[in-house]
Parts: structure tokens; sequence; C-alpha cells
């Protein structure tokens, strides 16, 4: 947990990486825990943000859905909508209802479904300001048949020599986030 909140480990320079080669050692680990996982991430995915945050909100997400929704088949998949590059893990345990789908990310803040499991409330907290801090996106929907289906959004990185700078998305205070036809706000 220290390392999440020590802004020492957290670079703020963001650049372009494979979403693929991030989600490898992750997703092995969670398999070596028993976890079932279908994954479906192309290897030419590439985003830009910082990688190792990025792990940090995969990790937490994976914490999250053995905590709650234990002994299920976790769907890990990604796909580009237009200039964003959408990750979803989706689980079939409770849930989060529909009211608590936005106050989860709230600092201290814990949906129904987590009254009788441990935890303290910081780690979606944390994770969406992860996001928030690369010019991405954390939220969660419900998946269809049942189940949570957390969604993160990254930008597209530029194409290989490309003169675009990495931090495009920065520079404009808002940009059309098609994941969830919410708009993506920078704070500052």
């Amino acid at each position: 947990m220290q390392r999440l909140v020590s802004a020492e480990d957290s670079p703020t320079e963001v650049a372009p990486f494979s979403l693929a080669e991030s989600l490898a050692p992750l997703v092995a680990t969670e398999r070596a825990r028993g976890v079932k996982i279908d994954l479906d991430v192309a290897g030419d995915l590439d985003v830009v943000g910082r990688a190792g945050a990025v792990e940090q909100v995969i990790q937490t997400l994976f914490d999250n859905a053995r905590r709650y929704a234990r002994g299920t088949l976790l769907t890990v998949r990604a796909h580009r909508e237009q200039e964003w590059v959408v990750l979803r893990i989706e689980d079939r345990g409770p849930g989060v209802a529909a009211d608590q789908r936005e106050t989860i990310f709230n600092r201290g803040v814990r949906g129904d479904a987590g009254q009788h499991v441990p935890g303290s409330g910081l780690g979606l907290y944390v994770a969406a300001n992860l996001m928030q801090e690369q010019s991405g996106e954390l939220w969660v929907d419900e998946r269809p048949g049942g189940g949570a289906s957390f969604a993160l959004a990254l930008p597209v990185a530029p194409p290989s020599g490309n003169d675009e700078p990495v931090d495009r998305l920065q520079q404009n205070d808002e940009v059309a986030h098609p994941g969830n036809l919410r708009t993506v706000r920078r704070r500052d």
C-alpha cells in the first residue's frame, strides 16, 4: 500500500508501452494462484501512460476480483475505440449496484458486496487517481449475465516515428471518451 501512495515511486512522465507485455506477468501470477483467466488482448495495442502505474491498477482489479468473486472465471479483454484502448476485467461475482458504481472510487467507500470482506476502501480510490493522472479513466459497469466489468481506458500510442508529442492528451482539458460516453477531465 505504501508503494501505491508514495509520490517518489510514481514517475510523472508518460510514455508509449505495450499493454500485452505489461499484462503478461500479472496474468501469469494470477493463473499461478489458481485464478482462471480468459485472455483476449492483442499484442499490438500500444498505449500512452505510466506502465508501472497501469500495472498497479490492474493488480488492484485482480485483487478485488479474487476477494469478491471467488472461484469465478475472469475475462480480460482489450480493444481499440477511436483514440483509446479500453481494457476490461470482468468477473462473475456479485457485481456493483448501479447506485454505487461511481462512489466506490471515492476514498474509504466500499460497495455493499464488500461489507463482510476485509479491506479499507482505498484500492479503487488510488487506482482511479493513478488512471486520471495519466489522462486515463477507470470505471465499472455491470457484466452482461451478472458480475462486474471494470474498465480502464488509456490513449492509443502514436505510431513509431510520429512527431506528435506523447503527452498530447494532457495538453487538452477535455477529450471525448468513447469507452463509456463520458468525458475525461484532467485534474490540475
